[in-house]
């Protein structure tokens, strides 16, 4: 094997890596992203959990949360649960979730939860029981964003 041969390999084989590397490497380690916006009359909050929450993840969105839903005053607050980055759920952190949940569970009229696949749809069960608003899953993106912009 040639010496260009030889670092022809090796430049496609790290360039194979970087870009692996870069493909399947979220933007954070973890955490829960949280946007919102006014639409019309309609406060639309937008969650999207990464990779594996911690108690502190759930401890630094209450704050943030309450800031959303009184800096802006409407009567309507729907959200968008981005689930497609989420990763394991242990049971303490699940149950940190249905707490939270239930804390807020006045507060939405509609949740819409995305995510391709489809034990979302048991999340959701559950969630329902637990807030007075209308829950439904979809599994595209767009569709959960249509569905929680809509009245």
């Amino acid at each position: 094997m040639t010496y260009q041969a030889l670092f022809f390999s090796y430049s496609k084989l790290w360039k194979a890596l970087l870009m692996k590397s870069l493909v399947t490497q979220p933007l954070m380690n973890s955490g829960i992203q949280l946007n919102y916006e006014r639409h019309q009359n309609t406060l639309v909050l937008r969650f999207k959990p990464v990779g594996r929450l911690s108690e502190d993840d759930y401890d630094r969105l209450g704050p943030q949360l309450d800031a959303a839903l009184y800096s802006i005053n409407t009567s309507r607050v729907n959200a968008l649960m981005d689930l497609s980055e989420l990763g394991d759920i242990d049971l303490r952190n699940a149950w940190k979730d249905i707490l939270w949940m239930h804390q807020y569970s006045t507060e939405f009229d509609r949740i819409a939860m995305y995510h391709p696949r489809p034990w979302h749809h048991l999340l959701a069960r559950v969630y329902g029981w637990l807030i007075a608003g209308e829950i439904k899953t979809f599994d595209q993106y767009q569709d959960a964003l249509h569905w929680s912009h809509a009245h």
